[in-house]
């Protein structure tokens, strides 16, 4: 067999061997693509950066018009705004909008008058998620001094400064939005509501401080507010995370911690001005504490509540609740899909001077 080409020659074996000139080849043209690739990249990054600093930005500073209409038709309602200034902050769009208002686009001349929302000054940092989004996403956002008016009409739905709220679990939802923005900080807001779903009622506080940190998965907030039913301060300040891959607005998705103060709390007030089959005709109560979340439920912390002078009755039966004072203190816990309250400590004392 020698010098044959059999099948199990060796010159036979050979033609299926790969060339070793080959190789090299093929390396160095899968590097200079990954190289050429990665260097487009950049400079498109670049080149939009300084389009969007250098030409299209600033263009908005003369559109105020265009942006004018196009919220407009976007929202349903009639948006003004007063001037509009462009700047940059590192490598982020930021603008300032000086009194920015909506109205109603209702033919009624009375309703079309009245103001939905004033804001004299928004100062903002966008996020570079707002152009695949199509929606403003702000890496900061600060206002100061603002009026907004919130309905709810006689089917049940909510309209903040006349837009529509979704459902709350909805991923559109207020709250969604809310907890996407990297760091937001409102300051003395003053927020007017008229109810009309059962019957018209119409009530008014302020935020003096409301400010949010947000990151993927992580939210902190802190909230200082004023309003009629409390002669002190209202405050409230939370921390939590969502679990992952799972609807950040969906509060029963949440761990971690809530602490609120109230104090001076007219009961009275508070309960004529909702819908709730409960009223009292006096009442002071005041309440405090710390809960921790867990999936949404309560499951450790402890909740504070005194009271004192409590006249509360149903509405329709007019049985009544005489209280001249009520002292409770309770821990959440939580066991499977049931949520319990264990009490640690309860007395009250009614109108007959008995303590219980």
């Amino acid at each position: 067999m020698t010098g044959r080409k059999t099948l199990f020659s060796i010159n036979w074996i050979k033609r299926f061997k790969v060339q070793p000139h080959i190789k090299p080849k093929l390396l160095k043209f899968a590097k200079v693509s990954a190289i050429s690739l990665t260097i487009a990249f950049v400079v498109s990054i670049a080149l939009g950066q300084i389009a969007i600093r250098y030409w299209i930005w600033p263009q908005f500073e003369n559109k105020k018009t265009q942006i004018e209409q196009f919220v407009s038709n976007s929202l349903g309602i009639q948006v003004s705004i007063g001037e509009i200034h462009t700047s940059w902050v590192d490598l982020r769009p930021a603008f300032e909008i000086d009194n920015l208002t909506f109205k109603s686009l209702s033919n009624n001349q009375v309703e079309s008058k009245k103001s939905l929302l004033e804001i004299p000054r928004i100062e903002g940092i966008l996020g570079w998620d707002t152009i695949w989004r199509l929606t403003p996403s702000f890496y900061q956002l600060r206002v100061n001094k603002a009026d907004i008016k919130i309905t709810r009409d006689q089917s049940g739905q909510w309209f903040v400064a006349g837009i529509a709220m979704p459902e709350p679990n909805s991923n559109s939802s207020g709250l969604h939005w809310l907890l996407d923005q990297r760091d937001l900080n409102v300051s003395n807001l003053e927020v007017d509501i008229l109810d009309q779903h059962d019957k018209t009622s119409s009530y008014q506080f302020a935020i003096e401080q409301f400010t949010t940190t947000n990151s993927k998965r992580e939210h902190k907030f802190n909230l200082a507010a004023i309003s009629s039913w409390s002669s002190e301060k209202i405050t409230a300040e939370g921390q939590f995370q969502h679990s992952f891959l799972s609807n950040k607005a969906n509060w029963q998705n949440w761990q971690g911690d809530i602490s609120w103060n109230v104090s001076q709390f007219n009961l009275a007030k508070f309960l004529s001005a909702t819908h709730l089959p409960i009223r009292s005709t006096s009442g002071i109560l005041n309440t405090n504490g710390k809960v921790y979340l867990n999936d949404g439920k309560l499951s450790d912390g402890q909740i504070n509540i005194n009271a004192a002078n409590l006249d509360i009755f149903w509405e329709k039966q007019k049985n009544s609740l005489n209280l001249k004072s009520l002292n409770a203190e309770f821990t959440p816990t939580a066991e499977g899909s049931l949520q319990f309250l264990q009490i640690k400590n309860l007395t009250w004392q009614d109108a007959s001077e008995k303590v219980i």
